[in-house]
């Protein structure tokens, strides 16, 4: 049998590894491996809950923060695609790339749910998440993280 090397697998053993280890610091807040597990798994929860499914698009647009990476590491968990968005682009330049991305589902930070708003009707996404204060229209990724429950496989990948 061929060992399960994928990107959500890949951190998943980190975790078993060292839970306990410093994983990110990030604006003076540090969490271990296992913290950040954790996280990831309740993140692939609230995907999967929204409709995320093995290939199915989850796009992320935003600067530097922890849901990137937890974002990333759960859309692996599931066997769908991360679709990293350039928060430097115009409102219609990402609409041609999330279109074109065919993503099922949108990740953004506060500092950029209004050029996504700008060009929303233009747009096919099933469900809009905000990182950290969700506007009308988003619902709050991280409040619905720290609710669900955390998946506990890896959607096997080809």
């Amino acid at each position: 049998m061929t060992p399960d090397v994928s990107l959500g697998n890949w951190m998943f053993q980190r975790a078993k590894r060292s839970p306990k280890r410093r994983a990110i610091t990030f604006e003076g807040t540090t969490i271990t491996y296992g913290e950040f597990q954790d996280r990831v798994d309740r993140t692939a929860t609230v995907l999967r809950d929204g409709g995320v499914r093995t290939g199915d698009r989850v796009g992320y647009l935003g600067v530097n923060h922890p849901a990137f990476l937890e974002t990333m590491f759960a859309t692996a968990r599931l066997g769908a695609i991360f679709v990293p968005l350039n928060f430097r682009l115009t409102g219609p330049e990402l609409a041609f790339i999330i279109e074109d991305a065919g993503c099922h589902t949108l990740v953004a930070d506060s500092a950029h749910t209004a050029v996504l708003d700008s060009v929303r009707n233009d747009l096919s996404v099933r469900r809009w998440l905000g990182v950290e204060a969700a506007p009308d229209g988003w619902d709050d990724q991280l409040a619905l993280r720290d609710a669900a429950e955390p998946v506990t496989d890896t959607e096997a990948v080809d």
